[in-house]
């Protein structure tokens, strides 16, 4: 519950939890900035994670956020192949603040 409530992180706002095999798998990236103080510029790189295997999704080069401003960041949009698992993870990855980074564990069905 601490880590839902941390002031700043990075965000994905996503239509729903589960996807299968071609289906384009779609996201809204945030940063949710709820600290009195700004944040500088930086970098956030989204992966998908299927068990050992990751792969880079997007990577956003932010401006940056005045205190208590949440930004919206880039749209992502990949198209799913088989996983060979029933789930799979979003990682979301804030350079330089590991402790602002997010993850979404989300179904795949398979066939």
């Amino acid at each position: 519950m601490a880590a839902a409530l941390r002031p700043t992180l990075a965000s994905l706002r996503i239509p729903r939890f589960s996807w299968k095999a071609g289906e384009t798998f779609s996201g809204e990236l945030f940063l949710l900035n709820d600290a009195p103080r700004a944040i500088s510029s930086g970098v956030i790189e989204v992966y998908l994670v299927n068990g050992k295997t990751e792969r880079l999704l997007l990577t956003w080069e932010h401006p940056g956020t005045g205190p208590g401003v949440n930004l919206q960041g880039p749209g992502l949009r990949h198209k799913l192949t088989e996983l060979g698992a029933t789930l799979f993870v979003m990682e979301l990855r804030v350079r330089d603040h590991p402790e602002w980074n997010s993850a979404y564990t989300l179904h795949f069905k398979r066939g």
